[in-house]
C-alpha cells in the first residue's frame, strides 16, 4: 500500500506515472539546485576554511565538494 489516504478502498496503490524524460529533467533540476546551494555556502571562504577539518574524522568542505563532483 501507499501513504494513508492515497489508496482507494479495495484497490491497489499506484504511484503517479512519470515518464523517463520527466524523471531525468526533474533529477537534473534537483542536482542544479543542489550545486548552486553548495556554491552559495562556500562563497567567500578562505582556502584555509575550505580545507579545515570540521569533525573528528578530518572531513572538510573541500573534500565534500570533491566527493559531490565525483558522484555526479
Amino acid at each position: 500500500g501507499g501513504p494513508p489516504g492515497t489508496r482507494p478502498v479495495g484497490g491497489p496503490w499506484h504511484p503517479p506515472f512519470m515518464s523517463e524524460s520527466t524523471a531525468k529533467a526533474d533529477l537534473q533540476r534537483y542536482l542544479q539546485v543542489a550545486r548552486e546551494a553548495v556554491l552559495w555556502k562556500l562563497e567567500g571562504l578562505s582556502p584555509y576554511d575550505a580545507r579545515r577539518p570540521l569533525v573528528s574524522t578530518g572531513t572538510n568542505l573541500l573534500g565534500s565538494v570533491k566527493h559531490l563532483g565525483s558522484v555526479q
